[in-house]
């Protein structure tokens, strides 16, 4: 019972934290944001991560990875189309 708290305790921490580090107006733009960031910190505790500053951290640099890919690959799209 405590690894379960102690996870659910991470991620709350690590959620918030990164949370606070993304702009209103990037929030808005990226509607699935949240989704991005909580797929991220799901899978660091599955892989056995502890610390919410690390996990934070990493969560960020995940979704700004996954957010550059997406609008490359609209920015491609449009090529094609045109």
């Amino acid at each position: 019972m405590a690894e379960v708290a102690r996870k659910v305790e991470s991620y709350n921490l690590a959620y918030q934290l990164a949370w606070k580090h993304i702009s209103e107006d990037e929030k808005r733009k990226q509607p699935n944001i949240a989704r991005l960031l909580r797929n991220s910190i799901r899978r660091q505790l599955s892989e056995g991560a502890t610390e919410p500053v690390f996990i934070a951290s990493e969560a960020l640099a995940d979704v700004g990875e996954r957010l550059d890919r997406e609008s490359d690959d609209e920015f491609q799209g449009a090529i094609i189309s045109s």
